[in-house]
């Protein structure tokens, strides 16, 4: 069977370790061809994300994703804008991990 919608944003959130943006692309389109709202896969991408992520890089997350959400709003195609939120996630992540070095 197909695991809940809930369940996805959490495999998500744990493949976000370097992976390939197509697997994460996959993902996605899972969610949204299921007729799960763009803006709740955001929300629950970013509670998600949050609650693994050290306190200096959560204002960052939360400024970002408010960015990218009114993006979305304003867009046609909710899945580029939920893919450019996480590939800024990531950046942000690898630069705090490698002590702001690129």
């Amino acid at each position: 069977g197909r695991a809940p919608p809930r369940v996805v944003p959490g495999d998500l959130t744990s493949a976000l370790s370097w992976v390939a943006p197509s697997q994460v692309r996959g993902k996605l389109y899972e969610l949204l061809a299921n007729c799960i709202p763009a803006d709740l896969v955001m929300r629950y991408l970013t509670v998600a994300l949050l609650k693994k992520i050290p306190l200096p890089l959560k204002h960052q997350t939360l400024f970002w994703a408010a960015q990218f959400e009114s993006r979305m709003q304003a867009g046609s195609k909710p899945i580029f804008h939920i893919e450019a939120y996480l590939a800024r996630f990531m950046s942000i992540a690898k630069q705090a991990s490698t002590g702001g070095r690129r």
